[in-house]
């Protein structure tokens, strides 16, 4: 049986009451299929959903060739059914398409999909994508941009796409993308310092586009100015980008910047450098994208520290190098972490501010994960997993969640499933 649990911030724990039940429902369970060509392991990427409610993701293992595939769930009109379908599987042939595909993908007006791998052939650097729908049927991959295309120059144009995958103006208010615009994201490794990079590439009619790193970190010394972005980026209204860096600062557990654009190029500014509390009670090793609430203000998680050591939801007011930094939740708060712990996924906000999102594990030794909702300073725990027997409803969701016009909430686990241990695909109604 599911537990629904309503659980307060920890001065109020003790009169939380049950929340009202929630739907969850398992869409598919992967390695359904021989050799799991349906795919497996979805790891910590995220779910698109188009406007007629069709659902698209990858996973970082299985497909064809065993190097992940990209699928699709149709949704009927109604939105009650989904069938699922594989529509491209890695490095079926040479691996020149990449492999181990990861991060959300991106939608456009015509509904092509576009992404990135974090490896590939021939120096396993990782790619950028798009997936085109053919007229006649099926769908054809080309790569955009291949990084470190001759492995030398100790690969200044970075390595490694980060596991939250792109970005682009316009994704904050939920519209596609135009096909024109630049396309946005973070490689984990290299660049002119080796500390990772944030790059621009800039659409051409004919591939490959053209790539512009807007900035190499570990340009200051002892990396203040962090390393290894291997999170999302968040575009606000004027342009501005907003990230993390899972190590670097003066701690080395990882900083929030902010990117701007100058005359000169763009401007880097570290906003916040976690662990910068004793034993690291404001949170350390920032894990997702963070995102803008109503008054501009920059919300996002850490996967350790704080007050249990189990992960934070924090607030930051970005005001450059005055910016203020708050907490607004620690979790395992709860007996035995019923709340979750470890929130790697990222954060998803609805229209009335409430925020969404994952937690790898909680509950004691069960350690399976959450959905949770948080909203005027309460967390609502809204499916804790691997409640049943043999796990069907997987566990671990590293990956956030989607959420689709009827407020319906996507995700993935990362493991287990009725059919082994391929993980599942999920939705949660609130």
């Amino acid at each position: 049986m599911l537990r629904k649990i309503l659980l307060v911030a920890a001065a109020s724990l003790a009169g939380a009451a049950a929340a009202a039940a929630p739907q969850f429902k398992v869409l598919h369970a992967f390695c359904s299929e021989q050799n799991c060509t349906d795919g497996n392991w979805p790891y910590a990427n995220r779910l698109t959903i188009d406007a007629a409610g069709n659902v698209y993701g990858i996973t970082g293992y299985g497909g064809a060739a065993g190097w992940g595939s990209i699928f699709e769930l149709h949704s009927n009109k109604d939105r009650t059914r989904y069938r699922f379908e594989t529509l491209y599987s890695f490095c079926t042939a040479d691996c020149s398409d990449g492999r181990f595909p990861v991060g959300k993908l991106v939608i456009d007006q015509a509904g092509d999909l576009y992404g990135t791998t974090a490896t590939g052939e021939p120096v396993r650097s990782g790619h950028v994508f798009k997936l085109e729908k053919q007229k006649g049927g099926g769908w054809s991959l080309k790569n955009l941009y291949d990084f470190c295309p001759s492995g030398a120059d100790g690969c200044a144009d970075g390595q490694t796409p980060g596991e939250f995958g792109l970005t682009y103006a316009g994704l904050e208010k939920s519209l596609p993308y135009d096909g024109k615009s630049p396309l946005y994201g973070a490689t984990k490794w290299a660049g002119v310092h080796n500390g990772g990079t944030i790059f621009r590439l800039l659409p051409r009619k004919k591939a490959p586009w053209k790539l512009d790193t807007i900035y190499s970190f570990c340009a200051q010394e002892n990396c203040l100015d962090g390393y290894v972005p291997h999170a999302g980026l968040t575009l606000d209204s004027a342009g501005n980008i907003y990230g993390i860096t899972t190590y670097g600062g003066p701690a080395n557990t990882g900083l929030l910047y902010e990117l701007s654009p100058a005359k000169s190029g763009w401007k880097q500014t570290v906003l916040y450098s976690f662990c910068s509390q004793q034993q690291c009670t404001d949170g350390s090793y920032p894990a997702a994208p963070v995102i803008i609430d109503g008054g501009g203000n920059l919300i996002g998680a850490t996967a350790y520290g704080g007050a249990n050591g189990d992960g934070t939801l924090y607030k930051l007011v970005p005001k450059g190098l005055h910016s203020q930094h708050s907490l607004i939740y620690n979790f395992c708060s709860a007996d035995e972490c019923a709340d979750g712990g470890y929130p790697y996924g990222g954060l998803l906000r609805d229209t009335n501010g409430d925020i969404y999102g994952t937690a790898q594990y909680g509950d004691g030794e069960k350690a399976s994960g959450v959905v949770y909702r948080f909203s005027d300073g309460a967390l609502t725990v809204l499916h804790q997993f691997c409640e049943e027997a043999d796990c069907p409803d997987g566990k671990s969701p590293l990956g956030g969640l989607a959420r689709d016009a009827e407020g319906r909430l996507f995700g993935m686990t990362n493991e287990a499933g009725s059919n082994g241990n391929g993980g599942t695909v999920f939705a949660v109604t609130p």
